[in-house]
């Protein structure tokens, strides 16, 4: 059995804050914590989540990041992936804390990077470049093409209208993607209404 797990992600809004994804072989990734270290410990406690792979922060907004020492707290994680644009530097500055603390490896991830663990693989699209309008933070937020056994979503962050257009024109010329099908999981939908929401 394998799922995101939208029953015991962290929500904001209409879209989930934080999500887990598990393999039927046992990994464990987590993309983004949310904005409580309790409540994401507790959705994971019930997952009975010991072990996690990687914790992936697509930008450094509280919403997104200030739970990560409920992700951390009594587990092994293994590493931490990060957004490449520091912005706002005081979250940043917390997530390098709250890692050193905990003694888990920050890296930053880029555009191009491929990920894998055993039943889940992942592409990062974005950010490709800075965009210096709208929100800097969620323009630039990590977006992923995420497969765990076969269930295929495109996670895309907080990306707001100036980055979706560039991301979703990158993500329907790709013959994989099309081939495939991603489901979208985002937090502004606003800008996915104009557009399609499956690939």
């Amino acid at each position: 059995h394998s799922h995101s797990i939208p029953e015991a992600s962290v929500r904001d809004g209409e879209a989930p804050a934080a999500t887990a994804a598990t393999a039927a072989s046992g990994p464990v990734v987590v993309v983004d914590a949310g904005p409580d270290p309790g409540v994401i410990d507790g959705c994971l406690s019930r997952l009975k989540v010991s072990t996690i792979e990687a914790v992936v922060l697509t930008h450094d907004h509280a919403d997104h990041v200030d739970g990560l020492p409920g992700v951390l707290r009594g587990r092994t994680v293994r590493q931490i992936l990060a957004n490449p644009v520091h912005d706002p530097p005081e979250q940043e500055r917390e997530v390098e804390q709250c890692a050193s603390e905990a003694h888990v490896p920050l890296t930053d991830l880029y555009a191009g990077d491929d990920l894998g663990w055993p039943g889940i693989s992942a592409h990062v699209w974005w950010p490709a470049r800075v965009i210096h309008a709208g929100s800097v933070p969620n323009n630039a937020s990590l977006v992923l093409t995420v497969d765990v056994d076969g269930v295929r979503l495109a996670l895309l962050g907080d990306i707001e209208r100036e980055a979706a257009h560039e991301v979703l024109l990158a993500l329907r010329r790709d013959p994989v993607v099309l081939a495939a099908g991603f489901d979208v999981l985002g937090l502004h939908w606003d800008v996915m209404e104009e557009r399609a929401a499956h690939y």
